[in-house]
């Protein structure tokens, strides 16, 4: 008795190291999902981080120096405390040393920290064997803790430091914060409201933080009387509160302040918040003076337009007056209020039909200044118009010219009569003596007079360039005495002129040459007008030249209508690939015969478009730039895109001539677009998807993190009650059950992800089999009778009538424990989920090819917006913590897995919450039914393992198994596995040696000749089929192989037979036990 109390209290202590790993993996697990969620936060305290240090690691003294090694731990006096977050700080300190105690066998571990530029540096040294694996946790936690912390030195400030008021009853918090802001700005703190506003009144600051509860004058009551003084309500004011509720915090908000701040608070966190706060006043300062500039601006405008004589007016894009000055008044004859808000063309009506009309209307077309001069007829006034465009509209100056133009006129008609009486004379004459000095002129040109010619030479009047030319003919004239006829340039005032230039000898009485007579017609304009023609006759030729190569090189379908009807068009070639007719062909929609030349149909939107109303035919017949896009539509059902744009050619008389057109195919374009418009939709599916995912995996690992939690607490309480207290045989036995329990819940959780893991690999293995429906069903409901009748809850089992099997026998093809599994689960939902007094009912019906089960409730049924997705991974209908009904949400998951493995469809059906749920699979029957009914089917083998159900477990000789004089060599690098084999097979009589590595165990077959080796697959000195291998080549010992991932393991069974059996972890004695008895043939009905 004695001998088997220390037995179970060795077991309990193992279980208890076990329970406690296991602890830590889940609080692991959560501080890691923390981090990726990027919700870890830190609370920052100053602390005297040196002492701290080596308390954490005085912690692993004994635990280094009972290893052997050497602690050295090197922590001076930092000059300062060091704000830091202590939790966070301990994790940092004790994952580097655990890790760093793992990996160093000898020598010695080194902990140093030291005060380097301003901040603080910690290092473990250790002559271990590799670098620490939380090296990476660490670094991306030192941007939270600031392990290595640098202070920046602040540059001396250019400005003076803005004024912050701190207003709190409490000083350890006003020092605290004093000494966060203090190095950025001017800080004056005040334990009082009414302090406060005795501050604020001698010296406004930039900023007010305030805690919200304070005696006499609280935080609100402070914010309310700055808010309603004129003077102090634009100062931004952060409250100060420990309430973290929504509703202090709206409160505080509606109240106006600009901040709201829940203590307690981080360092980053205010600095962030003072920093934005200050930066958006500053914004809001800058915006009103830049507004009030722009209303001085604006003013200043006003008075010049108010002061100018010339009338002004504003009009915005529908002729509406936005604006008048006092001239256009004036002018007008009309007040400010009869003109502002009125539409132009209503006030001035006398103005349409005139030329300053189409000005207008071009100007705002065009968006391009223009000034004209305009006449009304009815008043005989003229005016001086200058338009300029802007954003809003049009901008206009004008003023009164009539009595210029009066003067004008006076001025032309004296003009007219002086240019008739000249028009007898309209040359230059003159004359030259033998020095070519000017004697005599008449009517002079080029600005001169006839004195500033007279007795000077040709140089001396003109420019050098051109002269020469000139005084060659008149030299050429006297020597020859033969007259002359040229154009000849002349260069004056900078430009150049022509003259048409006559020079004959001067003779006297005696008929000797005494000079020349010339007579000089300027043609200056003729030759500019002569020039113009021939440069615009090029012109044209080149635009002609260049029309046509464009009309044959432009990608575009190009038309040019000759009529405004388009009876007559001339296109280029891309206009008759895009209407697939030759070239050549007739190229219009609307000929004047009134066919329709073409072999498709023109549509917009699936209606088809009448010719006339074809963008070129509707341009031409109102006169409109058109834009439409619409399409062409193929008797072989080719669809083109198009897109079109026609613009009506005018004469000089503004009358339309013509319509050209351009169109593009743009169905590539289109299909871009609607795939772009596809990919959008894909785009934000995908997000709404990932972000849903998030949410389903935040609420999965909240759930998971308490579903394998909860079994730990009876496991570690009534662990510890077994160690320290004293129970009868009745009471260890409850403990021992209640710890049974719960470590097989865990287990079946633990399955359950691990059979998830393998669906969503596709790692699945079923081993088929006949299995009959019924004997499966009854199974599963006597499993479950205890805890239904616990309820009292009624389970029922029906077969339907008219199915036409057996009553004890309807075969299908598949995985009885997978099967097996499909029915608990379904049923394990039903009586979770149905209140105490309920009923379950199992139905089990066929068709001609297939089978029907369902399991049918009076539960709290299926909200209809959760239905749809009831069957998918990690969803439960409520996933909070408060929630009522335990589980990961996986078990329905599973169910629809295994259904389709089995080539089978699973439904859920519910007419809503409490009003009960009905799940019905649906399995493909045997063919051959028959054959179930003759002969007893024989199972397929199954694969050589021990898990779960291949062995029998109501095999009454597995209790019974002797393992005397058996000798058993136990291989695990895991000192608690060793030692539970050990003592499992020795309870069962072997002789058990243990080793813990495969090295080991191969020096020790060799000394002890095991019978059976019993090894973990998985050992970190040499692959364990290696090791298998090497067994082999000198020995025939069967061996059984261990692992925790028994799906894997069973695919590579089947393809490599170096183990005998497999056997899956968590090990069951009774399991391992009848596994070393089949190897050794103790075991008669055996599944080897």
């Amino acid at each position: 008795m004695i001998h088997d109390f220390y037995i179970i209290l060795s077991m309990l202590k193992i279980n208890k190291q076990y329970s406690l790993r296991l602890l830590k993996l889940v609080n692991t697990l959560v501080d890691f999902s923390s981090i990726e969620a990027e919700r870890i936060q830190a609370v920052y305290e100053p602390t005297d981080l040196a002492t701290l240090t080596i308390e954490l690691a005085s912690m692993f003294r004994s635990s280094i120096e009972r290893a052997g090694i050497q602690l050295i731990i090197d922590c001076p006096p930092l000059p300062e405390p060091i704000y830091i977050d202590r939790e966070v700080w301990e994790k940092i300190v004790m994952n580097l040393f655990s890790n760093a105690l793992k990996f160093t066998f000898k020598g010695e571990i080194i902990l140093s920290l030291r005060w380097v530029t301003n901040g603080i540096e910690l290092e473990v040294q250790d002559t271990g064997i590799t670098t620490a694996t939380y090296l990476d946790e660490v670094k991306s936690w030192s941007a939270e803790t600031n392990v290595v912390v640098q202070v920046q030195q602040m540059p001396p400030p250019q400005l003076p430091l803005p004024q912050i008021l701190l207003v709190d009853d409490n000083p350890d918090l006003c020092n605290y914060i004093q000494r966060l802001l203090s190095q950025k700005y001017q800080i004056k703190s005040v334990n009082s409201g009414l302090a406060a506003l005795e501050s604020i009144r001698e010296q406004k600051p930039d900023l007010v933080i305030t805690d919200v509860i304070m005696p006499e004058l609280n935080g609100l009551e402070l914010l309310q009387i700055l808010r309603h003084d004129p003077d102090t309500q634009r100062i931004p004011i952060i409250l100060l509160s420990a309430r973290a509720e929504e509703n202090a915090r709206i409160e505080g908000l509606e109240a106006k302040a600009d901040d709201y701040l829940i203590k307690p608070f981080s360092a980053r966190e205010l600095l962030a918040r003072v920093q934005s706060i200050l930066e958006m006043t500053q914004l809001r300062q800058e915006a009103t003076i830049r507004e009030q500039e722009l209303i001085n601006t604006k003013a200043r405008v006003t008075d010049i337009l108010e002061s100018i004589t010339d009338g002004f007016l504003s009009l915005d894009h529908q002729w509406r007056l936005t604006y008048v000055n006092g001239a256009s008044e004036r002018l007008s004859g009309k007040t400010r209020e009869e003109l502002l808000g009125g539409n132009f063309w209503d006030i001035y009506s006398h103005l349409m039909g005139f030329e300053g009309e189409e000005k207008l209307r071009q100007v705002i077309q065009t968006q391009v200044a223009d000034n004209f001069e305009t006449c009304l007829a009815q008043d005989n006034l003229w005016y001086e118009v200058h338009v300029y465009p802007y954003e809003k509209g049009l901008a206009i100056y004008w003023r009164d010219i009539t009595k210029r133009k009066q003067a004008e006129i006076t001025l032309l008609k004296s003009e007219e009569r002086l240019r008739v009486a000249l028009k007898s004379a309209p040359i230059t004459l003159f004359n030259q003596d033998q020095t070519l000095r000017y004697t005599w002129v008449h009517n002079p040109t080029l600005n001169q007079s006839d004195q500033e010619i007279i007795d000077n030479t040709d140089f001396e009047l003109f420019p050098e360039a051109g002269v020469a030319r000139l005084t060659q003919l008149k030299r050429r004239v006297l020597e020859t005495g033969i007259g002359t006829r040229e154009e000849v340039p002349i260069f004056a005032d900078g430009q150049q002129y022509c003259f048409d230039l006559t020079i004959e000898p001067l003779h006297n009485p005696n008929h000797e040459i005494i000079g020349i007579t010339c007579a000089a017609v300027d043609i200056s304009d003729y030759k500019r007008i002569e020039l113009a023609l021939r440069q615009s006759e090029a012109q044209a030729r080149a635009r002609t030249e260049e029309l046509k190569t464009f009309m044959e090189t432009v990608p575009a379908a190009v038309w040019i209508a000759h009529d405004p009807q388009c009876h007559q068009m001339t296109a280029n070639w891309a206009a008759h690939e895009l209407v697939q007719l030759a070239s050549g062909s007739l190229v219009t929609a609307t000929p004047e015969d009134g066919s329709y030349p073409f072999e498709f149909k023109i549509q917009r939107q699936g209606q088809d478009i009448p010719p006339e109303d074809l963008p070129m035919q509707q341009a031409g017949r109102t006169g409109e730039n058109i834009e439409s896009e619409f399409e062409f539509v193929f008797e072989n059902g080719e669809v083109r895109s198009i897109y079109g744009r026609a613009v009506p050619l005018r004469d000089e008389a503004g009358e339309i001539r013509g319509v050209i057109g351009a169109f593009l195919d743009v169905s590539d374009r289109k299909r871009v677009e609607q795939e772009r418009e596809q990919l959008l939709i894909r785009e934000q599916a995908a997000r709404e998807q990932a972000e849903m995912t998030n949410r389903i995996k935040d609420e999965f690992l909240t759930v998971l993190s308490h579903e394998l939690r909860s079994p730990l607490n009876p496991i570690l309480g009534w662990t510890k009650l077994l160690q320290t207290r004293k129970f009868d045989s009745q009471g260890t036995a409850q403990a021992l059950e209640t710890i049974e329990r719960n470590a097989k819940l865990q287990t079946q959780l633990i399955e359950d992800l691990l059979d998830i893991s393998r669906m969503l690999r596709g790692n699945m293995v079923l081993h088929k089999q006949p299995v009959n429906l019924i004997t499966i069903i009854t199974s599963v409901i006597e499993t479950f009778k205890l805890a239904a009748e616990a309820k009292g809850i009624q389970v029922r089992f029906e077969i339907a009538q008219n199915s036409g099997f057996s009553s004890l026998l309807i075969y299908v093809l598949g995985d009885e424990t997978r099967l097996q599994q499909i029915i608990w689960n379904l049923l394990s939902n039903g009586i979770k989920f149905t209140p105490p007094g309920g009923i379950v009912e199992i139905y089990l019906k066929s068709g001609e090819d297939h089978v029907q089960i369902q399991v049918k409730d009076t539960g709290i049924g299926i909200n209809p917006q959760f239905l749809p997705y009831v069957f998918d991974y990690f969803r439960q209908q409520d996933g909070t913590n408060t929630r009522k009904f335990g589980g990961l949400g996986l078990g329905l998951a599973i169910v629809r897995h295994l259904t389709e493995l089995h080539g089978g469809t699973v439904s859920a059906n519910s007419l809503g919450e409490n009003l009960g749920a009905a799940f019905s699979v649906q399995l493909p029957l045997m063919k051959s039914v028959e054959t179930c009914h003759g002969t007893p089917l024989q199972p397929q083998n199954p694969v050589e393992t021990c898990h779960g159900t291949s062995l029998q477990p109501q095999n009454p000789e597995i209790n019974s198994i002797n393992l005397t004089g058996l000798r058993v060599l136990a291989i695990d690098d895991q000192a608690e596995t060793r030692t539970l084999i050990g003592s499992i097979l020795t309870q069962a009589g072997a002789q058990v040696k243990m080793a813990s590595s495969a090295q080991e165990a191969l020096l020790m077959i060799q000394e002890f000749s095991p019978d059976v080796l019993v090894s973990d697959i998985a050992m970190p000195d040499m692959e364990a089929y290696i090791f298998r291998d090497e067994v082999r080549n000198t020995s025939s010992i069967p061996v059984i192989g261990l692992t925790t991932n028994p799906e894997e393991t069973n695919a590579s069974l089947t393809r490599d037979t170096r183990f005998q059996i497999h056997l899956a972890k968590p090990i069951v004695a009774d399991e391992l036990v009848a596994c070393v008895a089949t190897l050794t043939h103790r075991l008669r009905n055996s599944v080897i």
